[in-house]
């Protein structure tokens, strides 16, 4: 039984290229950012460049801004601080922003080209560690987004992925966490074991304590794979549904109030929906919402509100995502009717639900070659958002509907970022280990 849950978790199929660019609500703005001003002794050039380095990823994967290239003249133009709206309007220019260092605060400032007028962020002060100053950095990042194109900014989000080291036992896999720009990387379980797909757990509204937060994921260390709970200041989880059998993919509601997960209680990877309440844990026995004769169910999503899980199924021969209407299955108990949305690919897995409820992500074989699809909930079409080499599996998406996350499994296994309005792939992480199954913090 193991075997089909892996065969889900690393499917294949073929079907012809089809690209299509997404339409955007936004066009990107052209954004000139200069070099960091200094004017303290404090802060050295190679840490302020480590700072600028960071500023420049959050603007160039942000969605809105395209990041003109720097220029000897427009660095000369930031100095003596004239904004010739000529200048910068010949270049094309929405938006310079000129980050300054004065003693231990940084300020940004925004000259607007159009408007000619000049915005400036409030002065936040520097720490002197690098650490925290990225963090900072990534902050006014999502300062300066909400600013420019009133949205919310996804640099100070998280993303959990398990990891196997590169030497080794092919069992010992561990979860960690990491910047969206791949940084501050941190392991969170220690489990000694075989612990793979995470996901946070969604926290109250008043938490503000961002070093502090709760994460699901599967691990085997008592044998078979079951649903384990765990903190970031723990170091090992417990078990948090008693149910027998292997369980695996977990999906948890935005609302914390269902757990969708698989499981071989009945002797077939089956669908099963489990009550959850915070505070008390869980509620009831896990319910079956679909089984299938001779067929294996993977990988559910929660549609935003909770009601709809969309999930993986081969039981028409092939893998398939289908939507399944929660509400009517726990209602009448009936079973489920199934709605198809994958057409164009033979083999579709890992779906990924988008917060705004337009749209699902998932991976499927394209002449040989994993990729990501979309699919278009309100039009019912699907669309290939990546291309090339190398499988692509595994994304997941950003609470503002626009970013994905996805692992590669060759040639290396590794975390890349896409957002949907410039749909251009951006490696995060580098280095030793197989990094796989990522997760948005929401």
């Amino acid at each position: 039984m193991l075997k089909f849950f892996l065969f889900f978790l690393f499917s294949t199929a073929f079907a012809e290229d089809l690209v299509i660019k997404l339409e955007t609500a936004q066009t990107a703005r052209f954004v000139y950012l200069s070099n960091i001003l200094i004017e303290s002794d404090k802060i050295s050039e190679d840490y302020a460049k480590t700072l600028h380095k960071t500023l420049l990823f959050d603007l160039r994967c942000g969605g809105f801004a395209h990041v003109l290239s720097q220029k000897e003249e427009s660095e000369k133009r930031v100095l003596d601080e004239t904004f010739n709206i000529g200048y910068w309007s010949n270049l094309g220019t929405h938006y310079v922003i000129v980050p300054e260092i004065r003693q231990n605060k940084i300020t940004i400032k925004i000259f607007d080209v159009k408007h000619a007028c000049i915005r400036e962020l409030l002065p936040l002060e520097l720490s002197s560690s690098i650490r925290e100053d990225r963090l900072l950095i990534h902050k006014i990042s999502d300062l300066i987004h909400k600013s420019l194109f009133g949205v919310e900014g996804i640099a100070q989000k998280r993303i959990l992925f398990a990891m196997q080291p590169e030497e080794g036992s092919d069992w010992i896999s561990e979860i960690w966490e990491c910047g969206i720009d791949g940084n501050d990387l941190k392991q969170i379980s220690f489990e000694n074991s075989y612990s793979i797909c995470p996901l946070f757990i969604p926290e109250k509204p008043n938490n503000k304590n961002r070093s502090d937060y709760s994460f699901m994921y599967v691990c085997y260390k008592h044998g078979a794979p079951k649903i384990y709970m765990n903190t970031s200041l723990d170091r090992q989880g417990f078990a948090c549904i008693p149910l027998r059998g292997n369980q695996l993919l977990p999906a948890i509601s935005r609302k914390f109030d269902k757990i969708a997960f698989i499981c071989d209680a009945s002797g077939r990877a089956d669908l099963f929906l489990q009550l959850f309440d915070k505070e008390r844990g869980v509620l009831h026995k896990p319910v079956q919402i679909f089984s299938h004769p001779n067929s294996v169910q993977a990988s559910p999503t929660f549609s935003p509100d909770g009601s709809k899980l969309a999930f993986v199924s081969d039981k028409e021969g092939t893998p398939k995502i289908f939507i399944v209407d929660l509400l009517s299955v726990l209602r009448d108990r009936k079973a489920p009717e199934l709605h198809c949305i994958t057409h164009i690919n033979k083999e579709n897995t890992s779906p990924s639900w988008s917060s705004d409820g337009k749209k699902i992500v998932y991976s499927a074989k394209t002449n040989g070659v994993r990729q990501i699809w979309l699919y278009d909930v309100e039009k019912q079409e699907e669309m290939q958002l990546t291309t090339g080499q190398g499988d692509k599996e595994n994304p997941s998406f950003a609470h503002d509907s626009l970013h994905i996350v996805f692992n590669t499994t060759s040639p290396t296994f590794d975390i890349f970022l896409l957002d949907l309005n410039q749909q251009e792939p951006v490696q995060i992480t580098r280095g030793p280990g197989k990094k796989h199954y990522p997760a948005w913090e929401p």
